[in-house]
């Protein structure tokens, strides 16, 4: 899996249905200041709540983070 899939899935195991019928889709928060947040994912719906940072430049410092930084659920 891909660190980002890793991420938005929580585990570091392909789903038993198949890569190629992964889906999730991105929410804005819709907070105040969006460059202080970090990003989340849902793992159990597949969402990813992604603020509108102001640059792209926060939003891979932050993705970064989120990938690098991520726990699973996964077994090894």
């Amino acid at each position: 899996l891909s660190l980002t899939e890793f991420f938005l899935s929580g585990s570091d195991r392909i789903p038993a249905y198949g890569l190629e019928h992964f889906q999730f889709c991105i929410v804005d928060p819709q907070v105040e200041n969006p460059d202080e947040l970090h990003l989340v994912a849902n793992t159990c719906h597949h969402i990813l709540f992604l603020p509108k940072y102001s640059n792209k430049r926060i939003l891979k410092k932050k993705l970064l983070y989120a990938i690098e930084h991520n726990e699973s659920f996964g077994v090894s």
